[in-house]
């Protein structure tokens, strides 16, 4: 259903942020589920690799801060 609203975006041809809130949406509810519409499949990938690479940054800083205490 989620992904089928998804695709109705697409074709509707709304705004990238509107593609990339659904697929926001659709991640919180389904880690494995990565819906790359074909005309932001670019803009989605580099910002799920940038979102990853402030997670594993954040988790460096936590591991610090814990040794440091």
């Amino acid at each position: 259903m989620q992904v089928h609203l998804c695709m109705q975006y697409c074709h509707q041809g709304n705004t990238s942020l509107s593609l990339y809130m659904l697929t926001f949406h659709l991640r919180i509810l389904n880690p494995h589920v990565v819906i790359i519409p074909p005309r932001t499949e670019v803009t989605l990938r580099t910002d799920l690799q940038q979102q990853q690479q402030q997670e594993e940054e954040e988790q460096q800083q936590q591991q610090q801060q814990q040794e440091e205490q």
